[in-house]
């Protein structure tokens, strides 16, 4: 996904990739799999009538915006071009920035993020970074302090 709305399919035998305008990326996340209608116009190949086949992608990062009673989370715009209404907003303020878990159409406030760390957690959720580690480290790479005897 391009920060300007547009993006590219790449096909499954990785040939060459194919455009897809703006509008008909819209609703559409990096990372999904979808399947195509390809026309061919000018020489060049575009795609549209996308379907969604399967999205791996969990989390969306962005700002908060709200259209009288509607909130929506914009999210990064190299993830999505479109607004995603948005589940448990409460009393979030219009600018805030969150994460939220994808539910089908719609997304769900999962934490706030402060203006401080929001660079930090836009290339955590991009790229889908793990936040948590629940294995345990070998004795040898705890810091000297946490070892036990």
């Amino acid at each position: 996904m391009n920060p300007r709305g547009f993006a590219f399919l790449v096909p499954d035998d990785s040939s060459e990739g194919v455009f897809v305008a703006p509008p008909d990326a819209r609703g559409f996340l990096d990372g999904d799999r979808v399947s195509a209608t390809v026309q061919q116009q000018d020489g060049r190949s575009r795609a549209r009538q996308l379907k969604l086949l399967s999205r791996e992608r969990l989390q969306l990062f962005g700002q908060v915006v709200r259209e009288g009673k509607r909130v929506e989370l914009v999210p990064d715009p190299q993830v999505g071009n479109s607004p995603w209404p948005l589940l448990g907003a409460g009393r979030l303020r219009a600018g805030s920035w969150i994460v939220a878990g994808i539910q089908n159409d719609k997304v769900k406030l999962l934490r706030r993020i402060t203006p401080a760390s929001a660079s930090l957690e836009r290339i955590v959720a991009r790229y889908g970074f793990a936040t948590e580690f629940k294995a345990k480290l070998p004795r040898k790479m705890l810091p000297a302090g946490e070892r036990k005897r």
